[in-house]
């Protein structure tokens, strides 16, 4: 029950930040996109590690394809 609140209290936090952001300010725009593509990097990285490190211990490839 507590993950949908936090959920619900991100999602409405987000909305109210994003209504006081400039969006017609071009760097205000590159900033946010760069931001969204260095977090898509660290969770794809992120991903990366445990996979190797779960290959490591137990040397099966059952989890992904993406790396078979």
């Amino acid at each position: 029950m507590s993950g949908m609140v936090a959920n619900l209290a991100i999602i409405l936090g987000a909305m109210q930040l994003g209504k006081r952001i400039d969006w017609e300010d071009k760097n205000v725009l590159l900033t946010v996109r760069l931001v969204y593509l260095l977090s898509n990097v660290i969770v794809f990285a992120l991903y990366a590690y445990i996979y190797t490190q779960i290959q490591k211990k137990n040397g099966t490839h059952h989890y992904s394809p993406i790396f078979s």
